[in-house]
């Protein structure tokens, strides 16, 4: 008797294999029908880097139906199929701060197409200020680590980046070219068919409760007073780029003192060229 028992045992265990390879190979199969379906749930923060994207992060996060990720948590890559489940299951939508990735809309756009993009812009000569500002935690500059990568991954959009060289510009020239690339990325994603929620930074320091309340209206969940106190929540804990979590919303941050020579602002000027109109 043991013969036949050892043979069905060994086509049991051949069976159960194989459901499982059958099992695991359907499930990873469909992972981009699932990734696609399941972006409905998806909030995702873009815009220019130093134009407040942390702080709207932090804000939109402090929502109690609404999990997030900075971009440094996230390892700066896109949520999981199975992190966009798991949220959902719990009754709240997942919001990922991603600006890194404004040069990657054919991806999105097929990766993604349900979700929803909050771009969020700044005055060009604040963010060029807070740019050259920056400085790494090893005392570089945060330009002149960040220039080239960030304007490279914009080429498949716009090819004529490949003819500009940080390398060979001065770091108020590069940031400029930033600023003005992540416009022109902004112009793409509004004709790109995406739900995208437009949102000036000067207004959300000025006015946050109205600035949050129609944002939120846009994205689902509603206004709730804890996305005015987002420091309670995010107390103790420093994201990239030297933004603490502890430090409530500041108006004063609307109007900031820059100071540009002439010179300066004429480079600002003549490089950002984009305009675009909000909402």
């Amino acid at each position: 008797m043991a013969g036949p028992t050892r043979k069905r045992g060994k086509r049991f265990r051949r069976k159960l294999s194989t459901w499982k390879r059958t099992r695991w190979g359907s499930l990873i199969a469909y992972t981009p029908v699932l990734t696609r379906v399941l972006s409905r749930n998806l909030i995702l923060i873009m815009g220019c880097q130093r134009s407040g994207t942390t702080l709207l992060y932090m804000m939109i996060s402090s929502h109690p139906r609404i999990a997030g990720l900075n971009e440094d948590e996230a390892g700066y890559m896109y949520p999981t199929w199975l992190r966009l489940l798991l949220d959902l299951l719990c009754r709240k939508r997942t919001c990922f701060k991603l600006p890194t990735r404004t040069g990657d809309l054919p991806h999105l756009r097929d990766r993604f197409p349900h979700a929803r993009i909050v771009w969020i812009v700044r005055d060009p000569q604040a963010t060029i200020a807070s740019m050259l500002s920056l400085k790494m935690e090893d005392g570089r500059s945060w330009l002149s680590v960040v220039s080239a990568p960030v304007l490279q991954r914009h080429r498949n959009m716009f090819p004529e980046l490949a003819e500009i060289d940080p390398a060979a510009l001065d770091e108020l020239t590069c940031a400029a070219h930033i600023y003005e690339y992540k416009n022109r990325a902004l112009k793409e994603f509004m004709a790109s068919g995406l739900t995208l929620c437009t949102v000036r930074f000067e207004d959300l320091v000025s006015h946050p409760r109205e600035t949050a309340g129609r944002l939120l209206s846009a994205l689902g969940p509603g206004f709730d007073e804890r996305v005015l106190n987002h420091q309670r929540y995010h107390a103790g804990r420093e994201y990239v780029g030297e933004n603490v979590g502890g430090r409530p919303v500041d108006g004063k941050r609307a109007s900031p003192a820059v100071n540009f020579s002439p010179e300066d602002r004429q480079t600002i000027d003549t490089i950002c060229v984009t305009r675009v109109a909000l909402d």
